[in-house]
């Protein structure tokens, strides 16, 4: 969570970690009514079992879509131009507030 949150432009980090949240916490309790209704019905076994089928068919139908694929990086610019990204790499930033942290105030 913590690389996610750094990674993300401070403009966009609300609406991705809200995104966070509906997906991980948002959807247990959904899934968990649905089970139990249909597992009064059916059984134990066989809602695990088209649970599982399901969320393999999901897992499927994501890494087919190719929505998990690697983003290109950007071209690097040639030599003796300045970067012109605007947004700091997640690890320099990192590193900047370490070293914020470990000197004390002047």
């Amino acid at each position: 969570m913590t690389l996610i949150q750094l990674a993300v432009p401070d403009r966009l980090r609300g609406r991705v970690m809200g995104i966070w949240m509906i997906a991980y916490s948002g959807s247990v309790p959904l899934g968990a009514l649905w089970t139990g209704r249909v597992a009064q019905s059916w059984g134990v076994a066989f809602v695990m079992g088209l649970s599982a089928v399901l969320c393999v068919a999901v897992a499927l139908v994501v890494w087919a879509s190719g929505a998990l694929a690697p983003l290109r990086p950007a071209p690097t610019p040639p030599e003796g131009e300045p970067d012109s990204s605007s947004q700091p790499h997640a690890s320099d930033v990192m590193g900047r507030r370490l070293e914020a942290v470990e000197q004390p105030p002047r």
